[in-house]
């Protein structure tokens, strides 16, 4: 990972105290960063958004054992220390709903373990589903189009969190708040969408699918 940052910080044309400037910290401390072999997830993932790349492109292939993500040979088990996600062949709309004919498996990302349970909430490996984003209601945290990392485990909503939610047979990524009436309201990270509130007639066909632990442009959730 340290000649990855090193190379994506030249071909940005960044330098590390531009870079330091964005993320509030010190020049040393990016110059320290350059010469780890590995970064935290949060410390990634404020690199790659300060530089606007994904996790993987920081992550590279550089040094056995600290890539995240690597490529799939599905006619092979997931390499020791790593685990299966299945990605489905359904889009969770970040827009005015999007229906989905089916939960086909599309294909697959082998992800690291130990990434998997420092996810927020994730407390068990199984139950962890992919799915694509569709719209652009909540950018800038999930870009349009991109594979999110839902946790089918959580469908209690707890705090502040981005939950995949089935509508009849729409499928939504919103922000969910339950209100006191028992309705409930998405919310979008986009402010140029108003909230939209699922009314009582509709509760009995509305389901919580899961919470959306990580999208897949560099961004924990």
């Amino acid at each position: 990972m340290r000649n990855r940052l090193k190379e994506l910080m030249q071909s940005k044309g960044v330098t590390q105290q531009a870079l330091a400037n964005k993320l509030g910290v010190s020049r040393p401390t990016i110059s320290y960063w350059t010469r780890m072999e590995s970064l935290t997830v949060d410390t990634a993932t404020a690199i790659c958004g300060a530089l606007g790349v994904s996790l993987s492109d920081l992550i590279g292939a550089e040094g056995e054992g600290t890539e995240k993500i690597i490529p799939v040979q599905t006619e092979l088990p997931p390499p020791d220390g790593y685990i299966r996600i299945h990605v489905y062949d359904v889009n969770g709309s970040c827009g005015g709903g999007c229906q989905n004919s089916g939960d086909l498996v599309r294909g697959a990302v082998d992800l690291a373990a130990w990434f998997a349970r420092s996810l927020p909430g994730v407390t068990t490996l199984n139950g962890l589903q992919i799915v694509s984003s569709s719209g652009d209601s909540m950018t800038p945290t999930i870009e349009s189009r991109a594979l999110v990392l839902v946790d089918t485990n959580q469908t209690a909503l707890k705090g502040d969190g981005i939950y995949c939610l089935r509508v009849g047979d729409d499928l939504f990524i919103k922000r969910i708040m339950r209100n006191l009436d028992g309705t409930l309201t998405m919310i979008s990270d986009n402010p140029a969408y108003p909230p939209s509130t699922v009314d009582r007639a509709d509760l009995p066909d509305t389901a919580i699918i899961g919470r959306v632990v990580f999208a897949f442009n560099g961004k924990t959730l």
